[in-house]
């Protein structure tokens, strides 16, 4: 065993998640690999590091927020990070994968079929554009891999529940100044949440609520 998938073992049991996901996410290593060779869904690099730099940097979160019986949405999802990670730890959650390129809507919707998930749903649009999800009805909002613009925070606010959040995975150096725009339609909250998990380096959060 690498010393990668070691770290991501260490993290789910010192955090009590199940041990039951684990083939699901050797299953998702060995097609999210095979695919890349075809399509760009991870840098070639970063392959190499998939159980840190993919599959831990998505389920760091589940240390602050707890997604339970929860109604996520993935924007931009790509390879199906950081959504499905999270959805394999929570099987309960309901996923919707946002994504515009069919290329890659094409790898979620087989992706999810060859490992038998339920409660995912592949849609292939842009955000703003997005009318199959009911206004108010969401937990969360995830945004990795995409930079965010005003009109998606005002989008994602309409189909947050008045508790819900949106976060965003940042690296310590990342910046979003877009949140002091007057564009911004509603109120909102900041938190930001800074983590170093088991030496793997640092990592940050910022999630965003209603007031």
């Amino acid at each position: 065993m690498n010393k990668d998938k070691k770290i991501f073992l260490s993290f789910l049991k010192n955090h009590n998640f199940s041990s039951k996901p684990i083939k699901r996410f050797e299953n998702y290593e060995k097609i999210l690999k095979e695919w890349n060779k075809k399509i760009n869904l991870i840098s070639k690099k970063s392959a190499k590091k998939i159980w840190t730099r993919h599959f831990l940097d998505s389920v760091l979160i589940t240390k602050h927020l707890d997604f339970s019986n929860s109604t996520v949405i993935d924007l931009g999802s790509g390879g199906g990070l950081p959504g499905l990670p999270i959805k394999f730890l929570y099987p309960s959650l309901q996923l919707y994968l946002i994504e515009s390129r069919r290329n890659k809507t094409l790898f979620l919707k087989y992706l999810i079929e060859k490992l038998d998930l339920t409660g995912c749903h592949v849609l292939r649009k842009r955000f703003e554009n997005v009318n199959e999800i009911p206004n108010y009805s969401c937990n969360h909002v995830l945004v990795r891999a995409v930079k965010i613009k005003k009109n998606y925070i005002n989008k994602a606010f309409h189909l947050l529940r008045d508790e819900g959040k949106i976060v965003l995975y940042r690296s310590m150096e990342q910046t979003d100044n877009i949140l002091d725009d007057s564009a911004v339609a509603f109120e909102y909250d900041k938190t930001v949440i800074e983590d170093s998990e088991l030496n793997y380096g640092g990592y940050k959060f910022l999630i965003i609520g209603k007031k």
